[in-house]
């Protein structure tokens, strides 16, 4: 699920850069696929992920169990702003080249943890009326 929803915020990203305008739209759905990416790296190693926005935070519990992750470090620490304070800060502006970086960083670390997922887990599971469990909401 995790995997999916931030293949969606990829599209998302994709579909508004060639706009032109939005670009803190464009860097939130790129963080957003960050943040998604690197929680559901996690859930395949069976690691509760923490309830955070803060890429930093992420990286320290994601890269002992996926080292190929520090390789984006930096860019990734960068798109923590993108989280929130874009959504409010008129100061935080990133410009289309901000955007476009964001982007390609939001796709890598989306390709690292696609491989790790068996291909049954990537399919959406149906199950019976009455018996989602709220634990499974997150993964």
């Amino acid at each position: 699920m995790l995997l999916r929803k931030a293949a969606n915020d990829l599209v998302a990203a994709d579909a508004t850069l060639p706009t032109g305008a939005a670009f803190d739209t464009v860097c939130f759905h790129a963080q957003q696929a960050v943040e998604k990416s690197l929680k559901a790296l996690l859930a395949v190693h069976d690691v509760c992920y923490p309830w955070t926005h803060d890429l930093v935070e992420l990286l320290q519990v994601v890269t002992p169990h996926r080292p190929a992750v520090r390789e984006f470090a930096a860019a990734i620490e960068d798109l923590t702003t993108y989280a929130v304070t874009v959504r409010y800060d008129e100061a935080v502006d990133p410009t289309p080249s901000d955007a476009r970086a964001a982007v390609e960083v939001a796709r890598q670390v989306h390709c690292l943890a696609g491989p790790l997922w068996p291909a049954r887990a990537l399919r959406r599971r149906r199950r019976p009326r009455g018996t989602f469990r709220p634990a499974e909401r997150y993964q």
